[in-house]
């Protein structure tokens, strides 16, 4: 790097806040495909496709909050030389102090849990045992549990429809769907099995409400497992009139039963794992602390962004002639107003970013030398715009999704071992900087697309014969 040159964190942060300002999404939610990757087999004792399905049980279960602050990501490495599988899980983290408690409140629920699944053996058929996994699930996630189902605020503080309310109208949806569509036999069966439990799941509400204890509320996941697995809710729902009852609210339901079933689900999947594969019984939580080098920022005090430098940057790199005041027009702000936005982020991102817990393990894994590497990260979110962007270049590990939002305030570990891939990293961000003015100049406004949900299930096996 030449004394001109600025340091490859400043060289980011210009990038990550231009691509900002052209799009705060720059793609749409999308699946990341298997068959890209050099997917490794030989000598693990679970399959691929068995770690991923591993990896997003416990990323979800490691969902313990609701909130934007230290959301975890996990990924599991097999150890031969004990037998064992080491369950890696990290946290979200602008400093290297950060996320302490939530990582403490992670050990200990998993260990729980991990204690459980450590007595079940081979062929065991003791629904005991699934059920005390579950209710060790329903102690470590029942903030996460009741915030579901909307008994308490989410971190947005917005009003939300209580489940009690979303069911109601449900059901009364429902029964005007039924008159209106006389005897279809099919939905009619639908649509009775789903009122039937609607209402069962409505008493387990109130009941919970008036008694709140960890039972209770075991009862009440269980009764919207039931719910759920009634059979084709979603074909049901899409018949339902936007006038009987809103499309956004139809969509609220499906995924609130469909979240909070999940955990039920995930008691049986552990259980049903654990039978299959000794190594799942020998599982250990491993929480990932990078060092506090990582962290390492450059001063902002000795860096001031300009927008017509990090265009001018980018032309230079691709023998473009990009003008920043016809960019701008296109953008439909002015070119004070981006200027001022792009030096504001720019500088924000350096003094403030988090480094991902999705990038954590990847860089924990990459300088850690290990026989059988992770192949799968899940956090509790699909991936972001760049965790996503970062871990496809490395192509050495798998994340399912991507939700294609960009987070500004989004950094790498520092680290003078990993600096040649933080360099093909900004080159990476510059041509899609690149596209996107291509794509801008061509349509002659700004792509938008609409804010993602952020986050989607995986999913899993149900059969025990799949197992």
């Amino acid at each position: 790097m030449t004394p001109n040159t600025p340091p490859l964190a400043v060289i980011r942060a210009e990038n990550i806040a231009l691509l900002y300002l052209l799009h705060s999404v720059p793609v749409p939610p999308s699946r990341n495909p298997i068959e890209s990757l050099p997917i490794r087999q030989n000598g693990y004792k679970l399959s691929f496709l068995r770690e991923r399905s591993l990896v997003g049980t416990l990323a979800f279960l490691s969902n313990l909050k609701d909130g934007p602050d230290h959301i975890p990501a996990v990924c599991v490495e097999e150890d031969p030389d004990s037998v064992s599988l080491n369950v890696l899980v990290a946290v979200n983290k602008a400093k290297p102090s950060d996320g302490k408690e939530i990582l403490k409140k992670l050990r200990i629920g998993f260990e729980r849990i991990f204690a459980l699944l450590s007595k079940v053996s081979d062929g065991d058929e003791n629904p005991v045992v699934e059920d005390r996994i579950f209710t060790a699930i329903i102690s470590m996630c029942s903030v996460r549990i009741l915030c579901r189902l909307r008994f308490i605020s989410n971190s947005r503080k917005a009003p939300r429809q209580p489940i009690k309310e979303l069911l109601q109208e449900a059901i009364k949806s429902v029964r005007q769907l039924k008159s209106e569509t006389g005897q279809d036999g099919k939905l009619l069966l639908i649509s009775s099995s789903f009122t039937q439990r609607a209402k069962e799941v409505i008493k387990l509400v109130d009941a919970w409400l008036k008694h709140r204890t960890p039972a209770r509320l075991e009862e009440l996941v269980d009764g919207v497992h039931r719910l759920w697995q009634g059979g084709e809710l979603q074909v049901l729902f899409r018949k339902i009139s936007n006038r009987t009852m809103g499309p956004a609210s139809r969509k609220n339901l499906l995924n609130t039963m469909g979240k909070v079933a999940r955990y039920r689900e995930a008691a049986r999947f552990l259980y049903r794992t654990a039978k299959k594969f000794p190594l799942v019984r020998q599982m250990k939580i491993v929480p990932i602390n990078l060092p506090q080098n990582a962290f390492r920022r450059v001063p902002e005090s000795q860096y001031s962004p300009t927008l017509t430098s990090t265009v001018s940057r980018i032309n230079s790199l691709y023998g473009q002639r990009w003008d920043v005041g016809h960019i701008c027009r296109l953008l439909n702000v002015s070119e004070v107003e981006a200027s001022d936005r792009f030096a504001q982020q720019t500088l924000k991102t350096l003094r403030d970013a988090k480094i991902h817990a999705e990038i954590q393990l990847l860089f924990y894994c990459e300088l850690k030398s290990s026989k059988l590497p992770p192949r799968v990260v899940c956090s509790t979110k699909d991936a972001c715009y760049l965790c996503n962007a970062f871990i496809s270049m490395h192509g050495k590990i798998h994340t399912p999704r991507c939700h294609g939002k960009l987070y500004p305030g989004w950094r790498l570990p520092f680290s003078s071992a990993l600096e040649e891939r933080e360099k093909r990293f900004n080159r990476k961000l510059a041509h899609y900087i690149r596209n996107s003015l291509t794509t801008l100049l061509l349509r002659r406004q700004k792509t938008v697309y609409p804010d993602p949900n952020e986050s989607t299930l995986l999913t899993l096996p149900v059969s025990v014969s799949t197992l």
